[in-house]
């Protein structure tokens, strides 16, 4: 029996409007996507943020390009003071599909 799983990231972003159009930024990712609106562009940028991690991920490149992009681990009990709190976030989800049978993750 396969099983979804799903991981969320909430990642900052940016927009600005470019001519008729608007461009949506994820700075630590450094990925981009554009709308007509600064809606459609927030909605294309989560789906080019789901398909970079994706495709990363299938790659095994994850874990070097997020540590490229100066992604580093903390304790959430001990969370840097320097969060910033007023920072526009992004909500990715992540789908993931195993086998049921299989998932015996002992990492």
């Amino acid at each position: 029996m396969k099983m979804t799983v799903i991981f969320s990231v909430r990642l900052p972003f940016k927009t600005k409007k470019d001519g008729d159009s608007f461009v949506a930024w994820c700075p630590p990712l450094d990925v981009y996507s554009m709308g007509y609106s600064s809606a459609e562009a927030k909605k294309n940028l989560a789906e080019a943020i789901r398909l970079f991690i994706a495709n990363c991920f299938e790659r095994g490149t994850l874990d070097s390009v997020l540590k490229s992009c100066g992604f580093r681990t903390f304790d959430p009990a001990h969370p840097p003071s320097h969060l910033p709190t007023r920072q526009r976030q992004i909500a990715v989800d992540l789908p993931f599909r195993i086998d049921e049978h299989s998932a015996q993750c002992h990492a």
